[in-house]
């Protein structure tokens, strides 16, 4: 994981609420200098996911994303850490729902070992392994994995 990733999992796991303050600094910058804010991540995120920041309808979408964030956007990324770093009260094998997980071979923010144990737990998991690709592989697969998921394609 980057290293912005494991000190913020740590602090959500010792005191979700330390995060709060940090994350709504971010949103705000992350509305003012939308640009600024997508250049630091891509810087982050390595080769594979500036690839994606390259399609022109991807970045505008993003950008926009960015400028329209809610208000409330750094409480919700501190509840998602805080969730992600605490037990989360099932476990993996008693998941029965077909499950589907996607992920780079080339994601630097969320190591592919992740997805692996997980689909190894999960008894019905397809591990759609993307080598190459990084964490916004979405972006390019997004039509996949809507036809896999929904079945309607």
């Amino acid at each position: 994981m980057v290293p912005a990733d494991v000190l913020l999992v740590r602090m959500a796991r010792r005191s979700p609420a330390s995060t709060l303050p940090l994350f709504a600094a971010m949103a705000i910058f992350d509305r003012r200098w939308p640009e600024r804010a997508l250049d630091l991540m891509a810087r982050q995120l390595g080769p594979a996911d500036t690839a994606v920041l390259g399609h022109p309808e991807i970045l505008a979408a993003l950008l926009a994303d960015l400028r329209r964030s809610s208000p409330t956007t750094g409480k919700a990324l501190a509840q998602d850490y805080a969730l992600w770093a605490a037990d989360w009260g099932f476990r993996l094998q008693d998941i029965t729902a077909p499950v589907h997980l996607w992920h780079g071979g080339a994601d630097r923010d969320v190591p592919i070992a992740h997805a692996r144990r997980q689909a190894e737990a999960i008894p019905c998991a397809v591990l759609h392994d993307c080598p190459g690709e990084g964490h916004l592989l979405v972006g390019t697969r997004l039509e996949e994995i809507l036809r896999v998921v929904t079945g309607l394609f």
